[in-house]
């Protein structure tokens, strides 16, 4: 069942900060990985692009002595390999997901911000030029780095050499203000963070794309209403019970409870054949974990359950589960209650101060990012 979950079935659902790798059966009957963090959004392989230790020489000795972090398109990440064989790597998954993956493709440990990912990859640029070494210092000890803040291989169950990639081509000054950086992005969702669990044991309404609202229908799924133009109470919007208590500096815990009908909003589980989300009862059989959902400071939703989904919409505005980020929907708390202690938590806050689309044009890498996101019908910021 390896690659089921993991198998990128659209690229343009790809997202700045995403770790993908491509299998490479070249060298039968051995195969790898290679790894990446995606750059910039695309339309295709040619706009799309990625941070990964590579060279653009053929020989096998001078691209090994030749090879740096850099960034090259989607296309150049992928050098002829199969695009069925492309890969989203994921983290902070389950042992189910772990078990139903092929090795490599999961993790079970936290990823850090897609910011402070795309943070390291820029420090990153340009660094390691004939430092490459298959079990010291490759692709993928680059790549968890930037995700996670520590070297690791998992293909060769292997640490990088140092605390950073090609650490000796680096100075104590620059490692600081990094460091520095990266807090500064933290302290920022830590905000966010704040400001949703002042809300907790209140009700709340979801807003999803900045103009819309969850809305229970007759059927027991959600679906979503446009906001009436002179008053959002007149969409029919659904009040929602928030519970939630902080598990790490971007992962908050919640359940949203329903109390007219004593439901919550259940994901289904990992066997199940549909992706539509329920409102139902915890029982015996189903567990809880399906009622319980990861909220990041970006506003993203994921499911507790084994197969640890995101929220999308699909068709006749459902809410489904969906596997890619790049699929997902922003969901914002709003909070019933006019109380001045009530304050919406701003999930555009991370994305507006780390100022990612200025980043991108510095390196000239402008794949009409802002374009596509308004494509996907995502939130129009230069963000992720």
């Amino acid at each position: 069942m390896g690659g089921v979950y993991t198998r990128i079935r659209n690229i343009q659902s790809l997202r700045p900060g995403d770790h993908i790798c491509v299998w490479d059966y070249s060298r039968w009957p051995i195969s790898y990985q290679h790894h990446g963090i995606v750059w910039c959004a695309g339309s295709n392989a040619q706009e799309i692009r990625v941070c990964h230790v590579w060279s653009p020489l053929e020989t096998a000795r001078e691209a090994q002595l030749d090879s740096c972090f850099c960034i090259s398109t989607l296309e150049e990440f992928m050098y002829k390999r199969n695009p069925s064989h492309l890969r989203l790597v994921e983290y902070h998954t389950s042992g189910l997901r772990e078990l139903l993956s092929r090795w490599g493709e999961v993790h079970l440990s936290p990823s850090d911000l897609p910011e402070v990912v795309l943070t390291r990859c820029k420090f990153l640029l340009g660094l390691g030029k004939g430092e490459f070494h298959i079990f010291r210092q490759n692709c993928e000890h680059a790549a968890y780095w930037c995700m996670t803040g520590k070297q690791w291989c998992k293909q060769n169950l292997t640490h990088g050499k140092g605390r950073i990639p090609f650490e000796n081509s680096i100075s104590k000054d620059e490692v600081e203000a990094l460091e520095k950086h990266t807090e500064e992005i933290r302290k920022i969702s830590n905000i966010v963070i704040q400001n949703v669990v002042k809300l907790s044991q209140q009700l709340v309404y979801l807003r999803v794309r900045g103009k819309y609202y969850v809305k229970i229908l007759e059927s027991g799924q959600l679906g979503i209403v446009p906001e009436h133009e002179n008053d959002a109470q007149d969409c029919g919007r659904t009040a929602f019970r928030l519970t939630c208590y902080v598990k790490g500096h971007n992962s908050i815990k919640t359940s949203l409870f329903h109390e007219a009908s004593g439901r919550c909003m259940f994901s289904r589980s990992t066997l199940s054949c549909f992706r539509d989300l329920r409102m139902k009862k915890a029982n015996l059989c189903r567990g809880t974990t399906g009622a319980k959902w990861e909220y990041s400071s970006l506003g993203f939703l994921v499911s507790m359950n084994q197969h640890r989904r995101y929220i999308g919409i699909g068709k006749h505005n459902i809410l489904t589960d969906v596997s890619m980020r790049g699929d997902a929907c922003r969901i914002e708390f709003i909070p019933c209650s006019d109380s001045e202690s009530m304050e919406t938590p701003d999930i555009h806050s991370v994305t507006r101060q780390y100022k990612y689309q200025s980043a991108v044009e510095g390196t000239g890498c402008n794949a009409q990012t802002r374009e596509n996101e308004q494509a996907h019908g995502l939130d129009e910021l230069p963000g992720l």
